[in-house]
């Protein structure tokens, strides 16, 4: 399980609000998955995720075109990846139904993404912000 730690705090207070719920979410997924609940949350897991696409990444480009942020680009194709990877889950949900499975698929997306986004790509940013 991937836990939130103060280490990956960017310094933009909205920014680190959202990344704090979506570790929680992600915690949420693994618990569910160890109590054999998961079939139920994954559902409710994608729901969230649909709007913190929007809303996170929205909030987040808007500050690197506001700050003039050099990486803008490789962040932003980073932010789409995801976007995929969520709706193609989302189209297998909708075509097969929620399964043990792809709650599996689903938290280790959500914990590969903690590590190298929030973790590495958003720190960066973060940083360059905190500079200028």
């Amino acid at each position: 399980m991937t836990k939130w730690d103060p280490t990956m705090t960017i310094g933009v207070a909205e920014i680190d609000a959202q990344h704090q719920e979506l570790f929680r979410r992600a915690d949420l997924l693994d618990v569910a998955l160890v109590q054999g609940q998961s079939v139920a949350v994954v559902g409710i897991t994608l729901l969230y995720l649909r709007g913190y696409c929007q809303d996170h990444f929205a909030c987040e480009e808007r500050l690197m075109l506001d700050r003039g942020y050099p990486a803008a680009a490789k962040h932003l194709s980073e932010h789409a990846w995801f976007t995929k990877q969520l709706e193609s889950l989302q189209r297998e949900i909708a075509a097969q139904g929620s399964s043990e499975a792809l709650a599996l698929r689903l938290s280790e997306l959500m914990s590969h993404w903690l590590v190298t986004h929030v973790g590495t790509t958003d720190l960066a940013f973060g940083a360059f912000v905190r500079g200028h």
